[in-house]
């Protein structure tokens, strides 16, 4: 399938009221793409945001159900999928007659398995796969994932397509947005409240951090955000401190490559960033 350019077409993004989709919103708009954006409610405040970028706003009420997928489609020459309903959309996608690219974020849930336990210097890399995926989500996951590459092989003279698998997603929130998943536990911390093409890529650091380095990063990225931060009650993370090893868990060399990069940077900055906008629109209280 050919690159895609500004010039080719619009660019659908499903997820588009989430971190990651809103950010992917936001960079495209920027980078000159016609952009649209699969909501459940375009007159919800949370996707007003998306209006501001420049993005036209879709209704598509349910992921899970086949309304408005192939309207929201309808033109489009790219997908940007990075929520659930992966099936149906990747089917509406091959549907549409026009999307030639999809990409999906994926999660290291489905490339990691018993490697480590066989050989305990296994860095995971893009041709793992979880070979043992013990809990409902990996284990949905790993099966949403092995559906993607089924329906692409089926779909290949259609449409190309593109996993990326983060292991944390850490960032500035963007305005109207809730707060959840990976973010929710760094407001956690920060807050001090326990609230209840063709490719896979690894896009992620290969430093380790704990939640106290995390938090403590946080800190000297963004002290105003941290003011009064008790860290007292996370001494209990000295006590594991020894179970976790000083060396990569993961092999990002494929992801480094494309982007043209040594390394990809440690979180400092991106804790910095999701800590100031946590406390910036009021989610620290």
């Amino acid at each position: 399938m050919p690159n895609l350019s500004p010039a080719s077409g619009a660019v659908l993004v499903t997820g588009a009221s989430g971190l990651v989709g809103g950010h992917v919103c936001s960079l495209l708009c920027k980078s000159g793409y016609s952009m649209r954006a699969a909501v459940r409610d375009p007159s919800a405040d949370k996707v007003k945001i998306l209006e501001k970028m420049g993005c036209s706003l879709v209704r598509v009420p349910d992921l899970l159900s086949d309304e408005g997928w192939l309207a929201a489609m309808d033109g489009c020459v790219g997908l940007m999928h990075a929520v659930s309903g992966t099936e149906r959309a990747l089917r509406f996608a091959a549907a549409s007659g026009s999307v030639q690219r999809v990409v999906v974020t994926a999660t290291m849930a489905s490339v990691c398995g018993t490697q480590r336990d066989k050989d305990p210097d296994h860095l995971w890399c893009e041709a793992d796969k979880n070979d043992n995926p013990e809990t409902g989500y990996s284990k949905s996951k790993t099966a949403a994932e092995a559906k993607v590459w089924e329906l692409a092989e089926a779909h290949k003279e259609k449409f190309s397509v593109t996993t990326v698998h983060p292991a944390v997603v850490l960032g500035p929130v963007l305005e109207g947005q809730s707060v959840s998943s990976t973010m929710g536990y760094l407001k956690m911390m920060l807050s001090g409240k326990a609230e209840t093409a063709g490719e896979r890529y690894l896009v992620c650091s290969t430093d380790q951090y704990s939640t106290l380095e995390l938090v403590e990063l946080a800190r000297e990225a963004a002290p105003e955000a941290c003011a009064g931060l008790d860290l007292a009650a996370w001494k209990a993370d000295e006590k594991v401190a020894a179970l976790k090893p000083k060396k990569p868990a993961t092999d990002n060399r494929k992801a480094c490559a494309l982007l043209g990069v040594e390394r990809l940077e440690a979180p400092l900055k991106f804790v910095g960033e999701a800590a100031a906008s946590l406390k910036a629109l009021g989610h620290l209280g």
